[in-house]
């Protein structure tokens, strides 16, 4: 009976201890990502529309991020808009995309050159 109890005390021990090393592992980023937005230009809007909360997402207290690629024309329109990264996913995309569409940018120096913007949905 005592050896049970040991071995159990030992097991608990060891769970613990696992628990402790998952706890205090450091998160892993979406590197990918991120090297490929460091690459690129943030570009500086001259017209920002912010975008429209999601209802659901606003009741349920959710918070997060979009983060698109796009060209801007030479009117300096965004075009091409890409969804590169959200979190949480499928909640506030389609709410960034519309958004950034009706934003305005300088006209490009370069054309072809790609853009990136990341819009933060925060509740305050």
């Amino acid at each position: 009976m005592e050896s049970n109890l040991l071995k159990l005390k030992y097991v608990v021990f060891l769970l613990l201890i696992a628990i402790i090393t998952a706890c205090n592992a450091p998160q892993q980023r979406n590197t990918e990502t991120t090297t490929v937005a460091n690459n690129l230009d943030a570009a500086v809007p001259i017209f920002r529309q912010p975008p429209q909360y999601p209802r659901q997402a606003a009741l349920d207290g959710i918070e997060g991020y979009v983060t698109l690629f796009f060209f801007v024309d030479e009117n300096g329109r965004p075009r091409d808009i890409k969804i590169v990264d959200s979190d949480p996913t499928g909640i506030f995309e389609l709410s960034a995309i519309q958004a950034l569409y009706q934003w305005r940018f300088p006209p490009p120096d370069d054309p072809g050159k790609r853009h990136f913007q990341r819009l933060d949905f925060m509740l305050e």
